[in-house]
């Protein structure tokens, strides 16, 4: 579910190695990626009655309420898996909108091109049985990195990632203003 850029990327690093259909809010759109990548298209409510596995790449804000559309429509013994980046409150909003009996791995993946070698994924277990290891070995054989984390341990990490990158834009910042000042000063 989701025609985006990361949607995109996910059917071109999974298409030929299971049974793909594409679905988004644009049913025009879904079926001009599906015919672009050679799978198939539907509905959003065909394709969630009809998946073992439904990916949802759609944004963060939007995924519980989502999850809660379509709850009813996921088949028993199903998986469901989000593609967020933030990880503690959308686990526990969609976790708690899904039917107990499916399964629900939470992903962020690490690129956002078809073009990225290699392709890091982390991967949030957060309630699986039968279908999330598979999901996971699914993503293994198709040439990405794996790395499981707990929701906590993926945001921390996020977090510090996200600290690091920004300090060190103010660093450049500070330096170049420094920079400026010195040669309007003349030194």
């Amino acid at each position: 579910v989701g025609t985006g850029r990361m949607g995109r990327c996910l059917c071109m690093l999974l298409r030929g190695r299971c049974d793909l259909t594409v679905c988004g809010r644009d049913a025009e759109k879904a079926q001009a990626v599906a015919r672009r990548l050679g799978l198939k298209a539907s509905d959003i409510g065909g394709c969630v009655k009809g998946s073992d596995v439904v990916v949802a790449a759609i944004p963060s804000e939007s995924l519980p309420a989502f999850v809660r559309d379509i709850s009813a429509m996921l088949r028993p013994g199903s998986l469901f898996v989000d593609v967020s980046s933030v990880k503690c409150g959308i686990v526990e909003q969609v976790s708690g909108a899904l039917p107990r009996s499916v399964e629900y791995v939470s992903i962020h993946p690490l690129f956002a091109s078809a073009r990225v070698r290699p392709k890091n994924i982390v991967l949030v277990g957060v309630r699986t049985s039968r279908l999330g290891p598979l999901f996971k070995l699914l993503l293994s054989s198709s040439g990405a990195r794996v790395t499981e984390a707990s929701a906590e341990d993926h945001d921390r990490a996020m977090a510090a990632v996200q600290v690091l990158h920004h300090f060190a834009y103010l660093s450049m910042r500070d330096a170049l203003a420094d920079m400026v000042c010195n040669v309007a000063e003349g030194d």
